[in-house]
């Protein structure tokens, strides 16, 4: 199996595990995570052997905290218009690559899921989320558009374009709690370390229904 640098990936009894490893960075997008991405989202799209894949991050903190603008921040305020241009449509194209892999996505998502780390929640096909949940679109604060990374497209479909919207043009970060009713998430669990026990239930559920379909 291929080794990465920024992410891990185990495989049991076919259920694919897929964890953002940079949780000394809250799980932050950089170059090599976004290599490293493309390469596994095209190689599942290829694997037989792999019936559902559970998407976590690493550590206490958080699912994703975005763009690792510590190794960015000095590349976006030099570049120009195109370059950025760029950058935001490659790493859109990530959720692209996710909703072309043949397998259901399960997120396991607690703390921090902001930027990219919102997109790829919204990315998957099923959301269970901790108590501890924050969301935000905060690229708008940063002179990167209202809402990139593929969220524009996902989060309106979900909630309602009002909705999304008082969100993401404003760029404020929110919790699950008061809007759980809304229909983005399967199921609120209680801490990070028990996410799973939800998504084992998922994944029975859909690699049955994998297995029977073929």
């Amino acid at each position: 199996m291929t080794q990465y640098k920024s992410i891990r990936y185990e495989v049991s009894d076919l259920v694919g595990l897929l964890t953002l490893n940079r949780p000394d960075r809250v799980n932050a997008i950089d170059e090599t995570m976004i290599i490293e991405l493309e390469e596994f989202w095209n190689a599942r799209r290829h694997d037989d052997a792999t019936r559902v894949i559970i998407m976590c991050g690493a550590g206490d903190r958080g699912f994703c905290s975005g763009l690792d603008l510590k190794e960015t921040a000095g590349q976006l305020l030099s570049a120009d218009l195109k370059i950025i241009y760029r950058l935001q449509a490659r790493i859109s194209r990530l959720l692209l690559k996710m909703r072309q892999a043949p397998q259901p996505i399960i997120g396991a998502i607690h703390g921090a899921a902001v930027g990219g780390g919102l997109s790829f929640a919204l990315g998957c096909c099923v959301r269970i989320v901790s108590r501890d949940v924050r969301f935000g679109a905060a690229y708008i604060n940063i002179g990167l558009g209202g809402a990139d990374c593929g969220s524009s497209y996902f989060l309106p479909r979900m909630i309602g374009a009002g909705r999304a919207y008082e969100f993401m043009l404003p760029a404020i970060s929110w919790t699950l709690r008061p809007h759980s009713n809304w229909g983005w998430s399967a199921e609120l669990s209680g801490a990070r370390h028990s996410l799973m026990k939800p998504a084992t239930w998922q994944i029975k559920c859909v690699a049955r229904i994998r297995w029977v379909c073929g």
